[in-house]
This record gives C-alpha cells, sequence and structure tokens, in this order.
C-alpha cells in the first residue's frame, strides 16, 4: 500500500541513494510512488549523477512501448519503413506534457502493415469515427514519447512539410534506404495504371504540400537515372495548394519499383505493389 508521509530515516535514505540509484529504485524499496519520489528529491534539490542518468535512461527505454533507441540508431528494415511512412503520411507533435508520434490510415492498409509495425514496439490502435458515411474506415496508431519525440525533432521530423530529410537518411544505413523510400510511397506515392480506347496509361507520383522540397526524392531518381518533373498548383479558390513529383515512362516507373521492391515484397502495402507489377506487365 502507498503511503503518503515521509519520517526522518525515509528522507536521510533518500539522500543517500537517489543520486545514485534513481526514483525507479527508491519508489520500490520506500514503497512510495515516483511522483511522490519526485516531490521529495526536487524539494531536498536531490539530482541523479550523469553516469547514473545515462544507464537510468537506457532502463526507461527498454521499458517503453517504443523503445526510442531503436530510432536513434536505425538498424531494422521496419524502423526505415515507419520514418518513410511519418515523414510522408504522420506527424510529430508536443502539445502540453503529450510528445505524439501519430499515424493515420485506412483500416485495410493499417491491417496490411501491423506486424511491421508490431515488430517495432507496443502502440496504440484506435478506431476513428467516419465522418462521412462515403469514407473508409481510419485506424490512428500512436505512441506518447518524449524521447523519440526529441530524436524525430533533431530529424526535423516537425517542419518536414517544408524541408528534405537529408540529416535523417545520413542516419539510415545505405542498404535500408529503400525502405525509408517505400514508406514515402506507401503514404504519399501513387502507382497509377489506366486504360483508354487508344492507350494505355502508366504514371508513378507522389505529392505533399506546395512548399515540399522535393530534393531527396530528386537526388534519388537522379541516381536510379530516372526522368521526372516537378509540378506545383497553387489554387486560388481556398482548396489546398500541392505539389506533384511524376514519372510517366514504363521503363523508369520499374527502375524505381525495382529499387523500393528490391527485395521482394516482403514489407509495405500490397495494394500498392500489385498495381506496379500491373504497369510493368
Amino acid at each position: 500500500m502507498k503511503r503518503n508521509t515521509w519520517t526522518e530515516n525515509e528522507i536521510k535514505w533518500l539522500i543517500d541513494n537517489y543520486p545514485t540509484m534513481g526514483s525507479d529504485f527508491c519508489s520500490h524499496i520506500l514503497n512510495y510512488k515516483k511522483s511522490k519520489i519526485f516531490a521529495m528529491a526536487h524539494k531536498l534539490k536531490l539530482k541523479i549523477l550523469p553516469n547514473v542518468k545515462k544507464k537510468y535512461n537506457g532502463k526507461l527505454d527498454e521499458l517503453c512501448n517504443v523503445n526510442p533507441e531503436k530510432f536513434k540508431n536505425i538498424k531494422t528494415k521496419e524502423v526505415s519503413y515507419f520514418l518513410g511512412l511519418i515523414w510522408s503520411d504522420g506527424y510529430v507533435k508536443k502539445y502540453n506534457r503529450n510528445h505524439d508520434i501519430v499515424l493515420t490510415m485506412n483500416e485495410q492498409d493499417i491491417l496490411n502493415i501491423k506486424e511491421t509495425l508490431d515488430k517495432i514496439g507496443k502502440w496504440h490502435y484506435n478506431f476513428l469515427k467516419k465522418q462521412r458515411e462515403s469514407w473508409k474506415n481510419q485506424i490512428r496508431v500512436s505512441t506518447n514519447n518524449k524521447r523519440i519525440y526529441e530524436i524525430l525533432s533533431d530529424y526535423n521530423f516537425t517542419e518536414k512539410s517544408k524541408v528534405s530529410p537529408h540529416e535523417l537518411l545520413n542516419n539510415i544505413p545505405k542498404n535500408l534506404h529503400n525502405y525509408f523510400y517505400l514508406g514515402i510511397v506507401d503514404g504519399d506515392g501513387c502507382f497509377y495504371h489506366g486504360k483508354s480506347k487508344n492507350s494505355i496509361s502508366r504514371q508513378f507520383s507522389i505529392s505533399s504540400t506546395y512548399e515540399q522540397d522535393w530534393s531527396y526524392v530528386e537526388s534519388l531518381l537522379v541516381e536510379l537515372k530516372v526522368k521526372y518533373t516537378v509540378s506545383r498548383y497553387h489554387k486560388k479558390n481556398g482548396s489546398s495548394s500541392y505539389s506533384t513529383i511524376r514519372v510517366t515512362k514504363k521503363e523508369d516507373i520499374k527502375k524505381i519499383g525495382d529499387f523500393i521492391y528490391k527485395d521482394g515484397k516482403n514489407i509495405g502495402l500490397l495494394r500498392k505493389y500489385k498495381k506496379f507489377l500491373k504497369i510493368i506487365e
């Protein structure tokens, strides 16, 4: 049972042990809530020693639903892919004491990639009420984690509508870059295949905000020797403005698909992979 009053012996014990043991240990030994430990430590002006704090933070990371270390030292295709998804179609936001990392997609798409997400950590999945009957069911995937927020902020995720993720890509191993771009495509990209009476239309595009810096995509397309165009649409009637990077030649679309799916279809949205295969048939 948690208690609310401090004895002189408990205060002395806290003074002797808090700097080297941290709040979790003190909470367990003294049988006080961590909030009480923090409050008394603040009142007594106690500080956790720097070397202990580093070890302590590492243990806290391991206890998180989603371990921040996975985003600081990027080593897996799942994390690289997720970062692409968040960069294109998610958001990183701080308000009050919350530090949210959020991805919202239609229900079928989330179910398609849930196995990938669950390999990263334990997420909160929330069904969202449809605003219109014609809309598809939506699922919100999120975690509230200050350390992940700080790491992603350093990668410019809070400014992602205007900048390119060059710093982030420098921290992703080169052999995992295709998964990051796959996340971008699954978030904001489109493989289009349509037929008319006289011709077949094929197209690959990624769309984002009007001010989007496309240099990171352009760098990839130049490396792949793909021809592309960038268009910006500014609408005067009050509707949203946007920009699009577009590829129209079948052989160039194939180069893009061969890159992002270079290890086969073992991750990502199946419906977009199938559309790519249809284009290159």
